[in-house]
């Protein structure tokens, strides 16, 4: 099979959307070597990239000049053409106009969340977003929904027939594979001037991701000595300001521009995770967090409730208390906290990558 794949996320995205487009690149040709996989890019996407590197670059078919964005909405079918793709994998969220129908369709769906949280989107993104997913979902041959979560809102917000989607989860990359030592474990605790015994928030500043709710309890008398690292780019100034009303400026470590093969190790480091976003059409850091054998504290809403294992600590999001009696437990009870990695360490193993591409190579397959 020829499958070409939208390269955008792949170099623009150093979260969410890239870490997925990523993954599944590296998978597919790490567990199905006999396919060949073409990356269709602009060369501006090498613009201030962090992952111009070889593994990447050298599957992609570059264009130059032009627009990027209209190349990518239609000019990109030409190329599709050119190279004789057999199946065309869009992975976030939208498929070009105009798909020949000699190309097969696939597209991922991450979530819908601007119409489950349509006040965190400016009106216009909320009408463009909503117009490329259901537009691609409609010339889609097969979704692959992210999440059962995600299917059950395309089945109900946009009216997809259930039997168009696929749920496929997402996966951790290979740099979660590895064991990190105590030594090295120091090592980079100094190198980052990170705290011991510390609680970790992977996220941004948007409202949904509810770090104020987080903030609020480490106020509280019983979490005092408790501090907080955050990794995370975007909506840092917000969060520093929260944490001068909170009075925890002291006990907030930030790590903005952390490269993504050191990411592991801090999960290595930490006490545990705290993830209590209001809605998550999967939420991958608490999948990373479990694989890293740490505590995880985290919603019992949307996809959030399919990635968490039994021994992950599940709470309200909108409940303050809650969320502070769980972390005030998880560092105050060891015994409590190996049971729980023990149950997340045999939960996680359905998402193990060789299972997870197989399901999407099978999916690719029955469509060729």
């Amino acid at each position: 099979m020829h499958i070409g794949f939208d390269g955008k996320r792949i170099f623009q995205n150093s979260t969410g959307l890239g870490n997925y487009s990523r993954t599944l690149l590296r998978n597919l040709v790490r567990f199905s070597p006999e396919h060949q996989y073409t990356i269709f890019a602009h060369q501006a996407y090498l613009k201030n990239t962090v992952f111009d590197n070889s593994f990447f670059k050298t599957r992609t078919s570059f264009v130059q000049g032009g627009n990027p964005n209209t190349w990518r909405a239609k000019g990109i079918v030409k190329d599709l053409r050119q190279q004789q793709i057999q199946l065309y994998h869009g992975l976030s969220n939208e498929l070009p106009v105009g798909m020949p129908s000699g190309i097969k369709s696939v597209v991922t769906i991450h979530d819908l969340i601007f119409m489950r949280y349509p006040k965190h989107f400016p009106f216009f993104d909320r009408m463009v977003f909503k117009a490329k997913v259901k537009k691609a979902c409609q010339k889609a041959d097969k979704i692959i929904a992210i999440s059962e979560s995600t299917k059950e809102d395309l089945i109900e917000l946009l009216k997809i027939p259930e039997e168009k989607i696929q749920v496929c989860y997402q996966t951790w990359g290979q740099e979660y594979e590895h064991v990190y030592t105590y030594e090295v474990i120091d090592k980079k605790r100094k190198e980052f001037h990170l705290p011991e015994d510390f609680l970790l928030f992977v996220g941004t500043g948007n409202p949904r991701k509810n770090i104020e709710t987080v903030l609020k309890a480490l106020s509280l008398p019983e979490n005092q000595d408790v501090p907080l690292v955050i990794i995370g780019s975007h909506g840092i100034d917000a969060i520093r300001k929260l944490g001068v009303k909170w009075q925890l400026s002291h006990r907030l470590f930030f790590l903005e521009h952390i490269l993504w093969y050191d990411i592991p190790c801090i999960y290595a480091m930490a006490k545990g995770l705290i993830y209590p976003s209001q809605y998550e059409g999967f939420g991958l850091p608490v999948l990373e967090a479990q694989k890293m054998g740490i505590s995880v504290i985290t919603s019992d809403k949307g996809g959030l409730k399919e990635v968490a294992g039994e021994g992950c600590s599940m709470v309200d999001p909108g409940n303050m208390e809650q969320i502070a009696n769980a972390i005030n437990l998880m560092f105050q009870n060891d015994e409590d906290l190996i049971e729980k990695r023990n149950k997340n360490s045999e939960f996680i193993k359905k998402f193990e990558p060789l299972h997870q591409t197989k399901k999407i190579m099978e999916l690719y397959s029955s469509l060729l």
